[in-house]
């Protein structure tokens, strides 16, 4: 701020505009300035109306928000309506947390000139401050329709959408951001991932021929990931899945929640060893990745990528030259679990119907069952996701559990067996710690993935036993999880495949959305 004001200042409007636009450009850096000059030099122009939005944008940027409104209502009477000052307005009373009195200013401003972008984007972000997402949605909207290419507008209109389930109308966003170049790699990332989720397999294939994302880079390995598993889906016939999967489930070989939880009941009774596992989307993806004899083509590029991220979800790692070594092992083990196993859970024909985003993946392995486990009068078959059933009909498995003198916990969760046991009144039993899954949180009590394969895993395979026939196990290994399963039926043990529910009764949601109400999940400690 000059010491001396130039009288040129209040001879000459145009001076008078360059230096209030000047120490606007310094306002945030707060340097010093004194209110009465600026007061002085806007007064020696009362009817110049860039001085006086100026001054008003000046003194708003400075806290003064009294001030500021004064300048701007007096450019407001020189030019009524004057969209930039009613805009300035609405910025002062947000500013001063008068959210009404910015919402209507924003309104008159709009009013004032419909076409001007910048106004709908802060009518947006009050509203987004304000925790309103769906009154600041139709602001974006009307950004977008106006300036197609506008990255925020974008963004956030994408991101409300979303947010609030609307998953086509998000995608059609992204479609339009994407035609006018608008999107960065993270949305460009969503864009492949929404067009996998709602089953447009073909976009997803062309998109990733368009994108040619740096090799290396995180949009190269969703791309890489989403192509594979579109190239897998679009190779299988929907209905014709979804119908032998409905069929099988008809049959007296499929067990529902309540009629699994009777035959568990049943062999802990009898003592009868027992191997009871569940295959999912994971299990399906890993065994895709590694097979030699599809019937489509799926490039090495893709299979890596598919590999890859599952591989990390389980071990925190890629692959590296000793996991590499034992691949070629665990797949035949994992293969012929699928055969061997008591009780089987696979994805049921509702979720086949509904899950775009892994279809290729289940009906990999909804095939591959057909093909490994034939209808064998011995095993019998369930819904994977049956484990949550089996804690909603009976909590942490008490009536199931009932009477057992020893119980055996197999997790990534050191306090695990020794609080079930506790709660279930269960005297003895014996705790297998294994790393977890990186869906766990990064906690000091937690040990995640590194360690697990082929190390532990060799380790457990070696010692794990049971003290006697029909001892229960309840097993959360993830993919090792089923061998593990294998190996205690084989000792004469009962192993149940718990899977993520024993993250969700140490209090974690490793599974967003599965378990919406949190302490009905929770284990008491």
């Amino acid at each position: 701020m000059e010491a001396h004001l130039d009288p040129e200042l209040f001879s000459s409007a145009a001076s008078a505009k360059e230096w209030l636009k000047r120490l606007a450009a310094e306002a945030d850096g707060r340097k010093p300035v004194s209110l009465e000059e600026i007061l002085a030099v806007a007064g020696a122009h009362p009817d110049d109306l860039d001085v006086q939005h100026r001054a008003g944008n000046v003194m708003s940027l400075l806290g003064n928000h009294d001030s500021a409104l004064q300048f701007l209502k007096r450019a407001l009477q020189l030019r009524p309506h004057f969209h930039f000052s009613e805009l300035e307005i609405a910025l002062v009373h947000a500013r001063a947390g008068r959210h009404d009195e910015a919402r209507r200013w924003f309104e008159n401003a709009i009013r004032a000139r419909p076409g001007f972008v910048p106004t709908y984007l802060q009518a947006g972000q009050l509203e987004l401050g304000q925790n309103r997402p769906q009154m600041a949605l139709p602001y974006f909207l009307s950004a977008v329709a106006l300036e197609p290419g506008n990255p925020r507008a974008i963004h956030n209109a994408f991101t409300i959408l979303s947010n609030s389930g609307q998953a086509v109308r998000a995608l059609d966003i992204l479609r339009t951001g994407h035609r006018h170049g608008a999107l960065d790699d993270m949305l460009r990332i969503e864009m492949v991932r929404l067009l996998g989720q709602l089953g447009f397999y073909d976009e997803v294939i062309q998109l990733s021929q368009q994108l040619l994302p740096k090799p290396g880079s995180q949009l190269a390995a969703h791309v890489d990931v989403e192509t594979g598993q579109a190239t897998m889906a679009r190779s299988y016939d929907l209905d014709r899945v979804v119908l032998r999967a409905a069929r099988r489930e008809a049959t007296d070989r499929w067990l529902t929640g309540p009629g699994l939880a009777q035959r568990l009941r049943e062999v802990i009774e009898q003592a009868i060893p027992t191997s009871m596992v569940r295959f999912g989307d994971g299990e399906g993806r890993f065994l895709a990745q590694a097979d030699p004899d599809l019937p489509y083509e799926l490039s090495p590029i893709h299979r890596r990528a598919i590999r890859d991220v599952i591989w990390f979800n389980w071990f925190g790692v890629t692959p590296d030259e000793d996991q590499l070594a034992h691949m070629d092992g665990l797949i035949r083990q994992v293969r012929r679990t699928i055969g061997t196993a008591d009780i089987l859970g696979i994805t049921s024909a509702g979720r086949l119907a509904r899950d775009r985003a892994h279809f290729g993946y289940l009906a990999y392995l909804d095939t591959l069952v057909d093909q490994v486990a034939p209808w064998r009068s011995r095993s019998m078959l369930t819904d994977a996701m049956v484990h949550t059933s089996l804690h909603e009909q009976d909590p942490f498995l008490r009536g199931m559990l009932q009477g057992v003198k020893w119980l055996g916990v197999l997790s990534p969760h050191a306090e695990l067996g020794g609080r079930l046991r506790r709660h279930l009144g269960i005297a003895d039993g014996q705790d297998f710690n294994i790393p977890g899954e990186m869906r766990l949180p990064n906690e000091p009590a937690l040990v995640r993935g590194r360690g697990h394969f082929p190390a532990r895993f060799d380790e457990l395979m070696a010692t794990l036993d049971v003290p006697f026939r029909g001892a229960v196990v309840l097993v959360a290994g993830g993919l090792l999880g089923k061998l593990y399963c294998e190996r205690i039926r084989d000792r004469g043990g009962i192993a149940i495949d718990m899977g993520s529910l024993a993250d969700a009764w140490m209090g974690y949601a490793t599974r967003p959305g599965q378990y919406r109400n949190q302490e009905f999940w929770r284990l008491p400690t």
